[in-house]
């Protein structure tokens, strides 16, 4: 998504565009998927930027409730990334993440459940665990 729509989103929430929350969706937006904490906390210090946790920690809660970014946990780890519906291979032995496109059949079982349930699907999640390459040599 672009930083204008990002910026866009914020104003309509109603919140500002602050330089620390304008530094956490110019992070994420350009780590391509999955920021943790600590990725954007050196990001902002790397510009000048130093909010102490309680800040981060409030900034990151408006950004994920009014959806203009995303949290996962994965592996026991809590990442941020712009909204891109996209999921995850996760290596169980290395923790290496790995983001991948799914094809249509997944959004059409989607609408079929949407149907048969009478419910409104808004989001879902969708990780596969399991051996890299790297990790199936020392562990299979």
């Amino acid at each position: 998504m672009e930083t204008s729509k990002l910026h866009l989103k914020v104003k309509k929430a109603g919140g500002r565009m602050t330089k620390v929350r304008t530094q956490i969706i110019e992070c994420i937006q350009h780590s391509g998927c999955l920021t943790t904490q600590a990725d954007i906390r050196a990001h902002l210090l790397k510009n000048h930027l130093k909010p102490n946790r309680s800040t981060l920690f409030r900034e990151l809660q408006f950004l994920v409730k009014h959806a203009i970014i995303n949290k996962s946990i994965l592996a026991g780890v809590e990442y941020y990334e712009v909204p891109h519906h996209h999921h995850h291979l996760v290596c169980v032995q290395c923790r290496a993440i790995t983001k991948i496109e799914i094809n249509d059949k997944l959004h059409m079982q989607e609408d079929q459940l949407s149907k048969t349930y009478d419910f409104h699907i808004t989001n879902h999640t969708l990780e596969f665990f399991g051996y890299c390459k790297s990790c199936q040599h020392i562990t299979l």
